[in-house]
């Protein structure tokens, strides 16, 4: 009786959204095929579409990948109609439209809700219907921020009026990330993502801002009004603002709270490692930083060998079989770096201004930061500020989970780090 009464369910669903289509081809691999309904227009179908797909026994959640014409014989296509009337009567029938699907979620006819929803492991049959997703079905799949405070309401798709949510618990427990091309708003939807997670309290934020759009103002990409609030303005003391170039912050007006300071000692000879590619450095070079940290000492290495003389470089050499070109070669590329990143990578800074212990402190707080490069956009300063950072900081948050497990420490607070946020390509 319960199957009969979803299926009757499923029937008065699938006549209240006109049919699409039907489904004529396709694999799982490769998505499948619908053919346009006769009465149905090419013209009002938009890639990125969500559609479902009424089976036998299940329904598939789809979305539009691709738009075509299509003819049922290629003679059909050799001669315009020679009037409207011909070309009527050729269309859906002789010429038709053809879409290609990607199925992303399958759930059973009489389901009662989102937790049925499975990943696609089969397609269905030959002639299923295809309709337009209603608000019922999108709600279904991404959640309503109206029945569940988990939901939050981050924009609608194509052509609906329907909102799309993200569940803000299963957002901070993993890795997410924004793709799209250039002025698609990848910076807008992150922002709005973020302002979901600060406001609900889910996570703290260090929040790494290259080209400077999340702190306390934003641009918008849009006509008309040319700038957007940032974070700061939103939600006041809760954000705070670590700037690498305050310069570049009183210039844009923006009330930076720190400016970001890194000594040498904190730069590890892994750091430097990372960097390789972009400073050049051959497989030779990197072992020797390696030596030069266990000689030097790993907090002194860097400093100190950025001072050496002939006289260093003669008996290090003659000590360890070293060439001695290469040694120069390091030294200047190591020279190199911190000239680059002179404005924020010092040799030896004031007794307690370390960045790394006020970030943690900031975060265990439960105050979001964002952290603005100014004009240090560079991708080496990037690299090199996010490496040296994120992994102090993972030191510390696993220490600090280590003391939580043996009943020293508090649980820290869940914390979220996003390797990049950036109008153009994202992390």
């Amino acid at each position: 009786m319960a199957q009969r009464n979803g299926q009757h369910e499923h029937e008065e669903r699938a006549e209240e959204s006109p049919a699409l289509g039907v489904i004529v081809r396709g694999s799982l691999s490769e998505g499948l095929e619908m053919r346009l309904d006769p009465l149905g227009s090419v013209e009002s179908l938009r890639v990125g579409k969500f559609v479902v797909i009424h089976g036998e026994r299940t329904l598939f959640f789809a979305m539009v990948n691709d738009v075509a014409l299509d003819a049922s014989h290629p003679g059909v296509l050799l001669q315009k109609p020679q009037s409207r009337l011909a070309a009527e009567v050729l269309k859906g029938t002789a010429t038709f439209g053809s879409v290609k699907l990607r199925p992303m979620l399958m759930a059973p006819i009489d389901g009662g809700g989102g937790e049925d929803l499975l990943p696609v492991k089969t397609i269905p049959s030959h002639f299923s219907s295809v309709s337009d997703a209603t608000r019922a079905d999108v709600c279904r799949v991404f959640g309503d921020e109206q029945t569940n405070p988990a939901f939050f309401h981050i924009g609608e798709p194509l052509d609906m009026d329907t909102p799309v949510c993200i569940n803000l618990d299963r957002w901070v427990e993993r890795s997410n990330a924004i793709f799209g091309k250039s002025g698609t708003g990848k910076t807008f939807l992150t922002r709005v993502c973020l302002c979901g997670a600060i406001r609900a309290e889910k996570a703290v934020h260090l929040i790494f801002d290259m080209h400077n759009e999340y702190g306390e103002k934003g641009t918008n990409e849009g006509q008309g009004q040319r700038s957007v609030q940032g974070l700061r303005n939103l939600f006041g003391s809760r954000v705070q603002i670590f700037t690498l170039d305050p310069k570049s912050s009183q210039r844009r007006g923006v009330r930076w709270d720190h400016a970001v300071r890194i000594p040498y000692s904190q730069l590890a000879v892994e750091d430097i490692l990372l960097l390789q590619r972009e400073l050049n450095l051959t497989p030779t070079a990197v072992e020797t930083c390696f030596l030069l940290e266990r000689k030097l000492g790993e907090s002194k290495w860097l400093a100190a060998f950025l001072k050496w003389d002939a006289e260093d470089f003669k008996s290090f050499v003659e000590e360890h079989n070293a060439h001695p070109a290469a040694l120069s070669a390091l030294q200047r590329k190591l020279l190199s770096l911190t000239h680059q990143c002179h404005d924020f990578l010092m040799e030896t800074l004031p007794d307690g201004d370390d960045t790394v212990e006020r970030i943690v402190r900031t975060l265990q707080e439960g105050r979001n930061i964002v952290l603005e490069f100014g004009q240090h956009n560079r991708p080496l300063q990037y690299m090199l500020v996010a490496n040296i950072l994120t992994r102090r900081l993972h030191h510390k948050y696993v220490t600090l989970k280590e003391e939580a497990m043996g009943n020293t420490a508090s649980e820290p607070r869940p914390r979220a780090f996003p390797p990049m946020a950036r109008s153009s390509c994202s992390a």
